[in-house]
């Protein structure tokens, strides 16, 4: 299944369980990448935040910080 077809509590709940996958950050407003690290660096699961470009440094940092090192940026 694709995450494109996922609603985001349901990816909350994949991450919590310990599941990564590769997301689209112009899919999801900064609170809501917040929590899906949050989720991730809470259970080690491992998300690719793909398509960066509309996130600022600052978010980015917060994002990272809820993560723990469970997420990953990629242009």
């Amino acid at each position: 299944m694709k995450t494109t077809l996922l609603t985001i509590d349901q990816l909350n709940t994949l991450v919590g369980y310990g599941g990564g996958f590769r997301i689209s950050a112009k899919r999801f407003t900064a609170d809501q990448l917040n929590t899906i690290a949050a989720y991730a660096g809470g259970s080690n699961a491992r998300i690719v935040m793909a398509d960066i470009d509309l996130l600022t440094v600052q978010q980015m940092n917060t994002i990272a910080s809820y993560g723990k090192g469970a997420v990953f940026f990629e242009d």
